[in-house]
């Protein structure tokens, strides 16, 4: 799992928009497999699985509707729709929310809504929006598992502008700002000699990048 740190500004949404083709990139810049995704992007799009920072949930549908409905739109067959609900809502752990509507639920409920959605069609890529915005620490938590568990059969890219979220989940990471890339590495070395702890260690080194930044700017 590899997240993606900085703060407002640094460009991460810029760079999800053009990983998940809302914004078609540059030939030759984003490639499956080997292969420029622009030469093959319904394979892409069908291997691809992404929760916005804001999901576009509908409050009055049901959640398995909510699904069902998604399921339909990615191109999953009739008859393999309510499988694939099932499982993604297991996976998610909201199985016992599927008769519940969307409006009703609470904000980390919701988020495993939107990460059941993002994963329905079983993607090979998986990208994660600030999953953990706006959710207090037992839901924050209670997401890193599901997250954690989710990469062992995906590439999962994360980003978000908190260094518990990178700890927590990340394998590798890549600092930006300002649309550079300040670092990218494994989350130890991020962490290395700048803390007492993992996550102590990767808030240090973070600001010390930004502040290096800043400095060579000014």
């Amino acid at each position: 799992m590899t997240c993606l740190l900085g703060p407002n500004g640094a460009g991460k949404s810029t760079l999800f928009r053009l990983l998940t083709t809302s914004t078609m990139p540059p030939s030759h810049s984003v490639f499956l497999d080997g292969r420029d995704i622009r030469t093959c992007l319904k394979e892409f799009r069908h291997a691809l699985g992404f929760l916005p920072q804001r999901v576009g949930l509908v409050n009055n549908y049901r959640v398995s509707e909510m699904l069902e409905y998604i399921a339909w739109m990615k191109g999953i067959p009739r008859n393999e729709r309510r499988r694939a609900v099932a499982e993604a809502a297991d996976k998610c752990d909201v199985t016992r929310f599927l008769q519940h509507q969307v409006g009703t639920l609470s904000g980390g409920t919701l988020r495993r809504v939107g990460i059941a959605q993002a994963i329905i069609n079983s993607p090979r890529v998986l990208i994660l929006d600030e999953p953990t915005a706006g959710l207090d620490m037992i839901q924050q938590s209670q997401l890193h598992l599901l997250v954690k568990t989710i990469s062992s059969s995906a590439v999962v890219v994360v980003s978000t502008h908190s260094s518990a979220d990178v700890s927590e989940m990340g394998n590798d990471v890549t600092v930006m700002n300002a649309g550079r890339i300040l670092f990218t590495g494994s989350v130890a070395e991020l962490a290395s000699s700048n803390g007492s702890s993992l996550r102590e260690g990767v808030e240090m080194g973070y600001r010390r990048m930004l502040d290096d930044q800043l400095h060579e700017s000014s």
